[in-house]
């Protein structure tokens, strides 16, 4: 600073000749203060600049000047080549002083910038509302373990299939139970408002519906109900009132994971069929898995996939890979939503023999097995369609979670027609104002979730338990399932990659025209 140019007198208070070594006062009362001593913020960012840029040539000069650094002879009225400790010190604490100072202003100015988009955050959000409004979570009726095994039943299996439906998909519901045949919790959507004759109807049907299960898995059913609110009759389109009404997915979803009887869930969408033999591999062939499930934050990825409505939902991997090679099915929604399930890697999949972590992504919302002792609750500010369980993996994965792709089994179901809720929310004839409302929910959801831990790479997984008795053999692994086989080590034998279809070719092993299903095993 003392050696600029037309700089008539600078305050030396060492008496060095070298220049300013006052700390900037921020108090100053005289404003030509402040200016003679230079914006020593703008000047410390040119520096950093320039030697962001400076590039070979920074680092060359610096090795020029290491080179010819010698003994150097301070003005400091010592002795030649040293001496003057005193001065010395007090040059060296003026200047770390000087750079306190700067990192003080830095810092100032961090938290001015922080304060800035605290406050357009807040404006924008207060616009949103005004705009929007409708993004807040609402109270239900409900009535939790409205159906439930006695309390002093032990469950049967370590591990509850939590799941959600409205009354029409009652029949999927059945099927997932009837595949999984262990311990499930469903909350139900009853569209109607509670106490009124409608919501009597309801129920009455649904205990009908009920007693169709078999006494053994009627035995392991935990269900409960969410009513319906009370809303306006007209409610204009797009408005906050509307979107009310929606269907209550997270709310649902919540209020069954609230009613699960283990501390293991299976977190699966009521379309979905798992394939045979998950929970009993589980619990049988794969206890480390299940011991780190529950002590650690890994969750059990279960990779899902759609299957063309003219051939039945496959119950085992080779009947999977056989449809698979014809078209008939593929990673669920892979064509108009990749980001969805694509990280799973469905190729990688088919010929896995062992679990594989892969890192998380955004949007990927695979369905996962964990514990619920420390799992996040769902956002219920989401409501209808879009982004309800995206959210959810994305409160996951900031916890920390380790994502594990379980291999050999899997989740499946039909296409089918889009949902009431999909019709609603963004379907083309919602109205915009859902839409809209739904992404600003996200940008909101996102803001306030921790940050998302950077991916470490994958520890060993678990192995299976060696191997064990060979579980009871199912004649058929599916009513009508026809398209393949497992063989007698349980894994599809010579898996092979053919692009996004998953193509592969599995001997199988006919007995009459018809696919006799090996018993499962342990895998070593």
């Amino acid at each position: 600073e003392g050696d600029r140019e037309g700089a008539a007198e600078v305050a030396d208070p060492i008496g060095d000749a070298y220049g300013e070594d006052t700390p900037l006062d921020l108090e100053a009362e005289d404003p030509g203060a402040l200016e003679a001593g230079g914006d020593l913020e703008a000047e410390a960012r040119a520096d950093a600049e320039m030697d962001a840029v400076d590039g070979d040539g920074g680092e060359g000069e610096a090795m020029d000047m290491y080179a010819g650094a010698g003994p150097r002879d301070l003005p400091d009225g010592g002795p030649t080549g040293g001496g003057g400790g005193t001065r010395v010190a007090a040059l060296t604490a003026s200047e770390r002083k000087r750079y306190a100072e700067l990192a003080r202003l830095g810092a100032g100015a961090g938290r001015v910038f922080q304060a800035l988009e605290e406050v357009w955050a807040r404006l924008v959000a207060e616009a949103e509302d005004d705009l929007l409004g409708g993004m807040v979570p609402l109270p239900y009726v409900t009535a939790p373990r409205w159906l439930a095994p006695p309390a002093r039943a032990p469950p049967a299996a370590p591990i509850t299939l939590v799941t959600q439906c409205s009354t029409d998909r009652l029949p999927r519901l059945a099927a997932a139970i009837e595949a999984w045949r262990g311990p499930v919790s469903a909350a139900i959507y009853v569209d109607a408002v509670a106490g009124s004759d409608a919501a009597a109807q309801v129920e009455a049907s649904l205990q009908v519906e009920l007693r169709r299960l078999s006494l053994d898995l009627a035995s392991q059913l935990t269900v409960s109900l969410l009513y319906k609110r009370p809303s306006p009759p007209d409610a204009p389109a797009g408005s906050a009132e509307e979107y009310a009404g929606l269907y209550p997915i997270n709310a649902l979803r919540n209020l069954a994971l609230d009613a699960a009887p283990t501390e293991l869930v299976f977190l699966l969408d009521t379309d979905f069929v798992p394939s045979a033999g998950l929970l009993a591999e589980l619990t049988r062939c794969r206890q480390p898995l299940l011991h780190v499930l529950a002590t650690t934050r890994t969750v059990a990825v279960i990779p899902a996939f759609e299957v063309d409505p003219a051939h039945p939902l496959p119950r085992a991997q080779a009947s999977l890979a056989a449809l698979a090679s014809r078209g008939a099915a593929s990673s669920f929604h892979i064509g108009h939503f990749s980001r969805g399930h694509g990280p799973t890697d469905a190729g990688r999949w088919m010929s896995a023999a062992e679990p594989y972590v892969v890192p998380f992504q955004e949007y990927y919302e695979p369905y996962i097995i964990t514990s619920k002792r420390w799992l996040p609750r769902f956002d219920e500010r989401f409501r209808g369609y879009g982004m309800n369980k995206v959210s959810h993996l994305y409160a996951v994965a900031a916890e920390g979670a380790r994502f594990l792709v379980l291999p050999l089994h899997f989740a499946a179901a039909h296409e089918h027609p889009k949902s009431s809720a999909w019709e609603a929310s963004v379907g083309p004839r919602a109205h915009p104002a859902h839409t809209m409302r739904i992404a600003a929910l996200y940008r909101r959801f996102k803001a306030e979730a921790p940050p998302l831990a950077p991916f470490v790479g994958p520890p060993s997984p678990p192995a299976a338990s060696p191997a064990e008795p060979p579980l009871a053999s199912n004649k058929r692994s599916a009513a009508g399932d026809t398209t393949g086989d497992a063989t007698k080590d349980g894994a599809a034998a010579k898996r092979s990659r053919r692009g996004a279809t998953l193509a592969s070719r599995v001997p199988r092993k006919e007995r009459h025209g018809r696919t006799r299903v090996m018993p499962i095993a342990c895998h070593s």
